[in-house]
């Protein structure tokens, strides 16, 4: 991670369920943003980290430096394979990925053990050269969130992948679920 990443934080739940316009932060401005952060609400972070092999430790600085951690960290770019043993060094967190079949891509989500949330598994895109994980969030009195993170390699067909995603995006809005996607 050669430059500080950008962070994309919705200011409330409610900004989930009506703004799919996020912000980009650098550390400084999010922690004047998490000044206002209650308990209700729900801190999502990406990162597209380009080898979390590599670049943990980085990772792990940047969210110590936080003001408070995510609830879920989503990782792009992780260039893990299957034959691969990752366990992420964050304490607490519940570590799920799909590794890449290739010398890039992979996604990972670090979800805080204490989340109450199911793997969507029917949601996968099965295309070639795309790794994807969805989950869905269960928050007391609240809608469902879907998260997904997907990373499609720029060689594969876009057409073919667009088409999936578009499927998907249909059977999250028929389930009245809020959706949020990196």
């Amino acid at each position: 991670m050669s430059e500080p990443p950008s962070i994309c934080l919705p200011s409330s739940y409610a900004d989930l369920a009506s703004n799919y316009n996020c912000k980009y932060y650098n550390l400084e401005t999010l922690n004047d943003e998490l000044r206002t952060k209650t308990e209700q609400d729900l801190f999502l972070f990406h990162v597209n980290i380009r080898s979390v092999i590599k670049n943990e430790d980085e990772l792990i600085e940047i969210i110590s430096a936080m003001r408070f951690p995510p609830e879920i960290i989503a990782i792009t770019e992780t260039k893990l394979r299957a034959n691969r043993v990752f366990h992420s060094k964050l304490k607490g967190y519940i570590c799920i990925r799909a590794d890449s079949l290739t010398r890039a891509g992979g996604v990972v989500f670090l979800i805080k053990s204490t989340l109450n949330y199911q793997i969507r598994d029917d949601l996968h895109i099965f295309v070639p050269a795309c790794e994807n994980l969805w989950i869905e969030i269960n928050l007391p009195d609240k809608k469902s969130i879907v998260i997904g993170i997907v990373y499609r390699h720029p060689q594969h067909d876009y057409s073919e992948f667009q088409k999936a995603f578009q499927e998907n995006i249909l059977k999250i809005n028929k389930s009245k679920c809020v959706l949020c996607l990196w």
